[in-house]
């Protein structure tokens, strides 16, 4: 799931009219809502009686860890503890050094160099990190640009998005619908039409069981995988779903025909079969 804050307005003024606490107030102000994105997606997707949060102080023994959300504040924290360098760049570093987004920063990908680059640009001061981090699946780069006049600016991660990123594995009862209504459907007027139905039902039911393995299989082998942006990553899980759904729906309309069952059951297996196949090949269009 991505999250992109679009627009997020304040209106605050120092009491003393010091601009300098403005500033600073309206920085931290900032840095408080980039960490926010990160933690309220983990607390609103993440069970904590089935996983361990990265900071329960009281882990419970035998409990995955929970998947971590990413916001520019979260990416800049995890490189920090990796033991990367953060580079704070400012207006006069980069006058300094007007060659460091090619030179220090040659491991991020084009996107975020462009963005990086146009940013110092512009005359915003700058915040990254020194290399792409993975976490959870999740590959790419945290940053801050921000207006040093204000300190007022854009909280971003990978792709541009100004807010948060956290791994969802989330089935919606639609999907589980069209998966096990061929299931259920299957059997009842296979059993009901004989052996010779019940036989073809039970193929059926084979063949889809394997399919939604194969399913659950090739997603998190998608998550999990170097290649490829977030969005990138959304559009290949989008496209298996949406295969995942055809041939349910198919196996719905067929089910209990015998003969056509099993062949059917046989088909949607083979579909499960051949889903790291076409993974493999859309990967190549990127």
């Amino acid at each position: 799931m991505n999250i992109d804050i679009a627009s997020h307005r304040t209106l605050s003024t120092a009491k003393d009219n010091d601009e300098n606490i403005w500033i600073a107030y309206n920085r931290m102000r900032g840095q408080y809502a980039s960490a926010l994105e990160h933690a309220v997606p983990e607390r609103f997707f993440n069970d904590p009686a089935k996983c361990n949060s990265y900071d329960n102080p009281s882990p419970t023994a035998g409990l995955p860890a929970c998947p971590q959300g990413i916001s520019a504040m979260k990416a800049l924290s995890l490189a920090a503890a990796q033991g990367q360098k953060i580079y704070t760049i400012t207006k006069e570093v980069y006058q300094r050094n007007p060659n460091i987004v090619s030179s220090q920063l040659s491991a991020h990908s084009e996107l975020t160099r462009s963005r990086i680059q146009n940013a110092l640009n512009q005359g915003l001061e700058v915040t990254i990190h020194e290399k792409p981090i993975t976490q959870d699946g999740w590959r790419g780069s945290g940053y801050t640009m921000i207006d040093p006049l204000t300190g007022a600016g854009a909280y971003e991660i990978e792709g541009g998005a100004q807010g948060a990123w956290i791994p969802v594995m989330a089935i919606t009862f639609a999907m589980l619908a069209i998966v096990l209504g061929p299931l259920l459907g299957a059997l009842f007027v296979g059993t009901m039409a004989g052996f010779s139905g019940f036989i073809g039902a039970v193929a059926l039911i084979a063949g889809v069981i394997f399919t939604l393995t194969q399913y659950i299989k090739t997603i998190n082998s998608i998550i999990d995988s170097d290649k490829g942006t977030p969005e990138q990553k959304a559009i290949l899980i989008n496209t298996i779903s949406a295969i995942t759904a055809l041939v349910g729906a198919i196996g719905y309309f067929k089910a209990g025909k015998d003969v056509a069952a099993a062949a059917m059951g046989a088909l949607i297996g083979g579909v499960g079969a051949l889903f790291q196949k076409v993974v493999d090949a859309l990967w190549t269009l990127f």
